[in-house]
């Protein structure tokens, strides 16, 4: 039977780190002290403010790419706790053996503090992360077990746990006593409702990241076929993607994103074509501009490709 809510416990010590702001070996050890040896290709910068109360945590962390190493520790008190990453500016891919997780932005990966881990950022990123122990799993009978570690999709309650954390993070807050218990059950709602949003989590973990990144780009273009500055550069903006990053996802599916652009505005020009009842070339041009073309000779082209395919 699950429990309205994860167990009460005594909130005891605090620890804050606000307005840290590092470069280099210092930064280096700034991160060390949270667990993590740095690799980094260049000189490593970070900007972070956290708290911590007993087995809670809640961190907002930037830094330039780099690589983080977590070696599980052994000790009961970091053996059982929990790390929900959430990305909120860049790609966080997280190798665990020989599995692995991305999330790009607005995604969340939950995963456990216990075994050993490889964080990659391969440009600079920002990211929330909440810190738990398992009384929260166990409190709230969390299925499928969150410790084998899972991707999150992008979600309203995702997008609440950002902004309370900034919220939080942004007011300097020494959490004690009372104050941290309320905090720590605030994140546990948030994180829980979160869960249980996105009922397919675990089927995101199971799909390739290249599969992923092309499903949601493939999504984007449908939905915006008819913005005459859709591109292939906006679209690898907006899943925070260089251009050739975007080519290879895409190359791997056998097929290119221009390509896929013309044809998803090549089906919106024949949908638009078969509610028009003139031929002119003013009917033609406004067709074409609404479909995303920038002329009516392109969208005869596009056409064209559609109907030998």
């Amino acid at each position: 039977m699950m429990q309205r809510g994860a167990p009460v416990r005594n909130s005891g010590t605090s620890l804050v780190d606000y307005g840290v702001a590092l470069a280099d070996l210092p930064a280096r050890q700034w991160m060390q002290t949270r667990g993590y040896k740095t690799d980094s290709p260049g000189s490593f910068r970070l900007f972070a403010d956290s708290v911590v109360v007993d087995s809670f945590g809640l961190a907002r962390i930037w830094h330039t790419s780099a690589t983080l190493y977590r070696r599980g520790s052994t000790q009961n008190d970091d053996a059982h706790l929990l790390s929900l990453l959430i990305a909120i500016e860049g790609t966080i891919t997280v190798r665990d053996g020989a599995r692995e997780l991305t999330a790009s932005t607005n995604e969340a990966i939950l995963l456990p503090k216990s075994p050993d881990y490889t964080i990659e950022c391969n440009e600079p990123s920002a990211r929330i992360e909440v810190l738990l122990d398992d009384s929260f799993s166990i409190g709230y009978s969390l299925e499928p077990d969150p410790a084998l570690g899972q991707v999150l999709g992008a979600s309203p309650y995702l997008k609440l746990l950002v902004a309370a954390a900034n919220a939080a993070l942004g007011i300097n807050l020494v959490p004690a006593g009372i104050a941290g218990i309320s905090l720590r059950n605030s994140f546990e709602h948030l994180t829980l409702a979160a869960l249980r949003a996105n009922e397919n989590y675990q089927d995101l973990a199971n799909i390739p990241p290249n599969e992923r990144l092309y499903n949601r780009a493939l999504e984007i273009i449908e939905s915006g076929a008819g913005q005459s500055t859709l591109t292939v550069a906006s679209i690898a903006d907006e899943l925070k993607l260089s251009v050739r990053q975007l080519q290879r996802v895409f190359a791997v599916a056998g097929t290119s994103p221009l390509v896929e652009i013309r044809v998803a505005r090549a089906r919106l020009a024949q949908q638009k074509l078969r509610s028009v009842t003139g031929s002119s070339r003013s009917d033609l041009a406004v067709v074409a501009r609404s479909a995303g073309f920038s002329s009516t000779r392109s969208m005869r082209e596009a056409l064209r490709l559609v109907d030998t395919t």
